[in-house]
């Protein structure tokens, strides 16, 4: 098997360059499962190589130290958005797009735009938008 041949504009030109494969694994089928490290995990870490306990990091896992959407779905309730719009469904259905979305962008991108696109909080800042766009404006 030949090996590809990326081209890039400008100065970026280089042969036989492949993009980091840290979310290579994301598809669109399996986006759904896929987790995040919670911030507490950040507050252990920062606990037991400091030695003083720090407060800033907010915890959504509930001792798991993983994120998903259904701690998305609990965290947007929490906000006072309605709960019979905001269907556990709906919520998969979003989540997988918006994490499918997010870790093209970083895979197509990453030489252009270095900075983390797939985060916790990018993909419950684009449910919370997608429901005030999708679910307020068109339906209440």
């Amino acid at each position: 098997m030949e090996k590809q041949t990326y081209f890039y504009k400008g100065n970026l030109k280089r042969k036989n360059f492949k993009p980091p494969s840290e979310y290579s694994y994301i598809t669109i089928s399996n986006s759904v499962d896929h987790k995040f490290l919670c911030p507490c995990a950040n507050y252990l870490q920062s606990q037991f190589s400091a030695g003083s306990p720090q407060s800033d990091y907010p915890c959504y896992c509930g001792g798991n130290l993983a994120i998903g959407w259904n701690e998305v779905r609990h965290e947007l309730l929490k906000t006072s958005l309605h709960e019979d719009f905001l269907t556990e469904d709906w919520v998969k259905w979003q989540y997988r797009m918006i994490v499918w979305k997010l870790a093209s962008i970083e895979r197509k991108l990453f030489n252009y735009h270095p900075s983390k696109q797939l985060t916790f909080d990018n993909v419950k800042m684009e449910i919370e938008y997608r429901y005030n766009y999708l679910i307020l404006n068109h339906f209440i």
